[in-house]
């Protein structure tokens, strides 16, 4: 939950059709994608979403955690099989090398599109790694 009493939410979905917000970071899942992480935000009486994106590469990813920080960025945990789940420049592992690897991403809602995205990382290798993964407060 941010300052202002909005719910932050992540996990992982299999819908094509999951309501994604308008401009969000991701607002479809990749082609082929069996399942997908989210990450949305609601209103403090959950009457609306006010932020909903996909997060996610090609195969399997979903979301295990999430934390806020003090500037409303999240950071999301959680494992991937994708090898296109989407990181950044310059960050710990760019690459999958496990076949299940962790994942952290910082997301800041209230950006637009592509500057949703702060930082994204792989967290490997493994089977299974990062499955107990879980984003704690900052």
């Amino acid at each position: 939950m941010d300052a202002s009493g909005n719910a932050f939410v992540a996990g992982g979905t299999q819908s094509a059709d999951f309501p994604a917000s308008a401009g969000a970071f991701q607002i479809l899942p990749k082609a082929g994608n069996a399942g997908s992480a989210f990450l949305f935000e609601l209103s403090p009486d959950g009457s609306k979403l006010t932020y909903s994106t996909y997060l996610g590469g090609s195969v399997d990813d979903v979301a295990l955690g999430v934390a806020l920080d003090s500037s409303g960025n999240a950071y999301v945990a959680g494992v991937t099989s994708s090898v296109d789940f989407p990181t950044s420049a310059s960050v710990l592992q760019p690459s999958l090398i496990g076949t299940n690897d962790g994942f952290v991403t910082k997301l800041n809602p209230g950006g637009k599109g592509a500057s949703d995205l702060v930082f994204s990382t792989y967290l490997g290798p493994g089977g299974g790694t990062g499955g107990g993964a879980k984003a704690v407060a900052v």
